[in-house]
């Protein structure tokens, strides 16, 4: 039965080919000009559909920067429409993205093709790719993180709010031994230096590896030492957070960049560098707590990346707030309490 299979699976496919040869035997010179280039630009080949244009190396630049800019994104493209006059033809597609983390993108693009001798040719220019793209301008995307939502104790008053905080990082092209920078970063902070080394040696030069996110108060305290790393990067922000460190840990939890597997298991609405709850309710409320972004499909400059026009969005919402049964002053007096035994208490 096995074989049987195999072989009904080989005839399909030959018949399949034999109808597409039949098919493409009997179009003219410029459907099948249309034909290569849709068919290379669909299965991803950006180089092959260039070399069906007038100018490939500048086509096959331009194809590449955009499906870039939209972070890697596949393309579908079907001809809705063709026509040819003598040395003339023109075609119209009707194009489909899959942008990650966007969705479907669709929109018709004309091409333009001449005859040279026995050869069609693509007339290649910026706006066959997308209507509005010229010389100087890409695709991309942007988006909008939505605000996270707080969560509260049983009045209403906020837990964990956003408060300043210092991210720290290694900035890889400015380290020269990745062991001594890691060993001098988990002396001043609570990070495994065998750990954060690998992380260095892994990364790409131009990459800068998250190490801990500090509040202010407690970078301040070590603020000289941590200039004196070589390698080291500081960047100011907030981050949602209780009243301090340890109030309600480990139920609350907190929030850090994701994993490459917890972005697996989280799906394609999150990726890289987006920060998540790593435990707690934090973790266990994630998707209420972090609301949906907002995501645009724009075109950016090729030379500084602005924005130049928005050509697509959806719109996110914000995180919804978690109401608990604690109460913040109640948490704060047992915690107080609890560390003055730990102190005095022998065991």
């Amino acid at each position: 039965m096995r074989l049987i299979a195999v072989v009904l699976l080989l005839a399909a496919v030959a018949i399949a080919g034999v109808i597409v040869a039949g098919v493409l035997g009997r179009a003219s010179g410029a459907e099948r000009a249309v034909e290569r280039y849709r068919e290379a630009w669909t299965r991803g080949d950006d180089v092959a559909a260039a070399r069906e244009t007038s100018r490939p190396e500048q086509a096959a630049k331009a194809l590449r920067a955009s499906r870039r800019g939209l972070d890697g994104a596949r393309v579908a493209a079907r001809v809705v429409a063709q026509e040819e006059d003598g040395e003339r033809a023109s075609a119209r597609l009707r194009v489909t993205w899959r942008v990650p983390r966007y969705g479907r993108f669709s929109y018709d693009t004309r091409l333009r093709l001449r005859r040279d001798g026995d050869r069609w040719t693509i007339a290649w220019r910026p706006a066959m790719l997308h209507p509005k793209l010229d010389a100087g301008s890409r695709l991309g995307t942007a988006r909008t993180a939505a605000r996270r939502g707080r969560i509260v104790d049983r009045d209403g008053r906020a837990l964990v709010t956003e408060r300043a905080v210092v991210d720290v990082a290694v900035e890889v092209r400015r380290v020269r031994d990745p062991g001594a920078t890691a060993r001098q970063l988990a002396a001043l902070v609570d990070v495994d230096a065998r750990r954060l080394a690998r992380a260095i040696r892994r990364a790409r030069r131009g990459q800068f590896v998250p190490v801990i996110t500090l509040r202010r108060a407690a970078h301040a305290r070590i603020a000289d030492e941590l200039q004196k790393v070589r390698g080291s990067s500081l960047l100011s922000g907030t981050a949602p957070l209780a009243p301090t460190k340890g109030f309600a840990r480990a139920l609350l939890g907190t929030v850090a960049p994701a994993t490459a597997e917890q972005l697996a298991r989280l799906g394609g609405a999150y990726g890289p560098g987006d920060e998540i709850g790593q435990w707690g309710l934090q973790a266990v409320f994630e998707k209420r707590l972090a609301g949906i972004e907002t995501s645009e499909v724009v075109l950016r400059s090729t030379e500084n990346r602005a924005v130049l026009a928005r050509l697509a969005r959806k719109p996110g919402r914000d995180g919804r707030s978690l109401r608990t049964t604690l109460d913040r002053d109640a948490q704060a007096a047992a915690e107080q309490a609890l560390g003055s035994a730990r102190r005095t208490r022998r065991w």
